[in-house]
């Protein structure tokens, strides 16, 4: 595995922004290094083994989030009456984040990993018509996790974007892991996610559908039976018994279910999935799914053990799941990880057609 090492000699090594000097009425920043999404915590533990996660966080606090992008720019102009700033994976801005403000200066999170963006700014003055900057490009940095700020959520980041060797990758804004959406064990529906993370959820990650793995008989779920995100959102109840002593044998039916009937349809996508804290039941639908894919260990037990920057009320560590659905892969005839993955739920009753969909939807060239 690369480990990434950071350079903290100076400020501008730091932030690798630098300001063009140019006669232009807007000046953008310019990146001259990949952008960091992750904070300094997180870079820490993302440079030490990955077994080394509870010497960051013990998933007593939100430490999960990532740490904005910031851009800015400078204007010689003094009657500005705001700007509108636009990012887009495209030069010809299709599909644009736009994002308005009255500073010289705006904050995005939730960002692709791996991924160049153009950016340009238009400001708006008073005695003149406004203006368009030159566009400028960044290059978000290639390591995961591609982790979330989802207001009210904890526990959030993309089940994509980790290398699965050098020429692919797993597609990013497909599959969405993180903790509940509404509190558990209500006799009501109280939502926890925010407004605001409403709206990064259906505006910005565009979310088709949610799998709540939460059990339903003993009301897990909250008192739901649809997505609190509304009716445009497909809801699929996947209950899942997290008492089990193996929890992968314990869910055998779910998890023929899930795979053949949910992950193999690429209608079901752009989907986020959890179960109360997102971590056990939710980190063995991922680590199935990205081990299938390819993923290798170190990258699935770091996926895993990076819930303890979440609010997940304790720590986790190996020895959680080396025991349990690690312990049925490993023991499952095959010559790799994916292989023998694949045999485990050719085994439950998953076709392999159906591995071979899932495939086709989440492998991408690099």
């Amino acid at each position: 595995m690369k480990i990434r090492k950071f350079n903290y000699i100076s400020l501008a090594l730091i932030t690798g922004v630098l300001i063009s000097c140019s006669n232009k009425a807007i000046e953008l920043s310019k990146y001259k290094d990949d952008v960091r999404i992750h904070t300094d915590l997180q870079d820490e533990y993302l440079n030490d083994n990955y077994e080394a996660a509870t010497k960051y966080a013990f998933g007593v606090e939100e430490l999960s989030r990532p740490k904005p992008i910031e851009l800015s720019w400078k204007t010689r102009k003094k009657d500005i009456t705001g700007f509108k700033v636009k990012i887009s994976e495209t030069k010809d801005f299709t599909d644009a984040i736009e994002i308005e403000t009255k500073e010289n200066k705006a904050s995005i999170y939730n960002l692709k990993i791996a991924t160049t963006y153009y950016w340009n700014v238009e400001a708006s003055y008073e005695s003149s018509t406004a203006e368009i900057s030159d566009t400028e490009s960044f290059k978000i940095e290639s390591f995961g996790p591609r982790n979330l700020y989802i207001d009210g959520i904890t526990n959030a980041r993309d089940v994509g974007g980790w290398p699965i060797d050098d020429t692919h990758r797993v597609r990013q804004g497909l599959f969405f892991r993180s903790g509940r959406l509404n509190q558990s064990n209500a006799s009501t529906i109280i939502k926890e996610v925010t407004s605001e993370g409403e709206k990064v959820l259906l505006e910005d990650l565009k979310i088709k559908s949610e799998m709540d793995l939460r059990t339903i008989d003993d009301n897990e779920v909250g008192a739901i039976t649809s997505s609190v995100l509304g009716d445009s959102v497909t809801y699929f109840s996947c209950p899942m018994d997290w008492h089990a002593s193996n929890i992968l044998e314990g869910n055998k039916e779910m998890v023929q279910h899930i795979f053949s009937d949910i992950l193999a349809d690429e209608n079901s996508y752009p989907l986020i999935f959890h179960c109360n804290i997102g971590t056990d039941r939710t980190g063995m639908i991922a680590y199935l799914l990205n081990g299938l894919l390819g993923v290798e260990d170190e990258y699935l037990f770091r996926d895993y053990l990076f819930s303890n920057f979440g609010n997940i009320g304790g720590a986790r560590t190996m020895n959680n799941i080396k025991n349990n659905y690690v312990a049925t892969i490993k023991r499952t005839e095959g010559n790799t990880l994916s292989e023998r993955i694949a045999n485990y739920l050719i085994s439950i009753g998953v076709a392999s057609e159906d591995l071979e969909a899932i495939k086709s939807i989440f492998i991408e060239s690099i």
